[in-house]
């Protein structure tokens, strides 16, 4: 089995049991409030602000022929700054506060999300990142509709 079925099969299987979740039930039973969302925007934010270093960091680990992906890597990097101010556009669009968000921590749950692909890309092979940003990258381009 080639790279791309392994990596499609294991999303098939992740997405069923996130979208199954106790969270994503209530998204599909239309029991989330703004409130809710604006929380998320919050982590959102806090989350994606840290992308584009994380795949920077990435490209310094990668060897050999990995090193074709660097440039393609960084541009992709490159543009997801600025994604966390589209977050809390979002949130101010609702009606809350986005002031001091950035001076804040995020909720332990998002601090372990971030902390995560350091400690893939640092301890364990950092083209095993490529895992978890295929399923962050592929979910909205396969769920996005009924999301």
């Amino acid at each position: 089995m080639n790279y791309e079925n392994c990596l499609a099969n294991a999303f098939e299987t992740v997405i069923a049991d996130f979208n199954n979740c106790q969270g994503m039930q209530r998204f599909w039973e239309n029991k989330l409030e703004d409130k809710h969302y604006a929380a998320f925007l919050r982590e959102t934010f806090h989350y994606t602000r840290e992308n584009p270093q994380i795949q920077a960091v990435a490209t310094a680990f990668f060897r050999g022929d990995q090193r074709d992906a660097v440039k393609p890597f960084l541009r992709h990097a490159i543009s997801e700054v600025g994604h966390d101010q589209l977050a809390l556009n979002d949130m101010a669009t609702l009606g809350y506060t986005t002031e001091g968000i950035n001076a804040q921590l995020p909720l332990p749950a998002t601090t372990a999300l971030i902390a995560f692909p350091y400690y893939q890309i640092y301890n364990i092979n950092s083209v095993g990142y490529l895992g978890y940003l295929y399923f962050l990258e592929f979910m909205p381009t396969t769920f996005g509709a009924e999301y």
